[in-house]
């Protein structure tokens, strides 16, 4: 998955979009502070991003693109990795704008 919540460190991903579209400081430093949250808690953050996606029902569909074949299987394993309720708590609590 990419974009700033694929799961890579989003400062490398500015670094390798540069000059592609400018995207507001402000989320890109949110997407990092998610991001850390998500490497705390070892979570891959491109996981909990699909995830997030397929469980809120706001949502109404989820389209994802693959840039090479092997994307399939990650995909598949990042919808179907267990992520505790817990962390759903969590997220809602230090992330969801008031």
């Amino acid at each position: 998955m990419g974009g700033y919540l694929g799961g890579a460190d989003p400062q490398k991903v500015r670094n390798r979009a540069h000059g592609r579209g400018r995207l507001e400081e402000s989320k890109i430093e949110r997407a990092q502070r998610l991001w850390n949250w998500c490497r705390d808690r070892d979570i891959d953050l491109g996981t909990l991003n699909l995830q997030y996606c397929t469980r809120d029902r706001r949502i109404a569909s989820t389209v994802i693109g693959f840039t090479n074949p092997d994307r399939v299987d990650q995909n598949v394993e990042a919808l179907f990795t267990r992520i505790d309720d817990d962390i759903w708590t969590e997220l809602r609590r230090d992330f969801e704008r008031a």
